[in-house]
């Protein structure tokens, strides 16, 4: 495996913050990400394979969820890049 393009946010409470919502999501979607976690742009997004899917949370501003973060996976998955499918929660 290569080396990360994105890594963790620098306040530890972020990191912690983010790593709580993915397990939260993941419960709530009765799903169990056994990979490593990949984190996104200005560890704004974390996720990991989950089965045959992939699981992300996208941080962001109340209001201003969406974008390019929120459709990333599509995008991806239509190139041949993203796994199965992809499933968000808001963190």
């Amino acid at each position: 495996m290569s080396a990360p393009v994105f890594t963790a946010p620098a306040a530890a409470e972020d990191v912690a913050r983010m790593r709580r919502a993915l397990i939260a999501a993941a419960r709530g979607l009765q799903v169990a990400p056994p990979g490593p976690e990949v984190w996104g742009w200005r560890g704004r997004t974390l996720g990991r394979r989950a089965g045959t899917s992939w699981l992300r949370i996208v941080c962001a501003p109340s209001g201003k969820a969406g974008g390019r973060a929120a459709v990333g996976g599509h995008c991806a998955r239509g190139r041949g890049g993203a796994p199965g499918g992809a499933a968000s929660a808001a963190a």
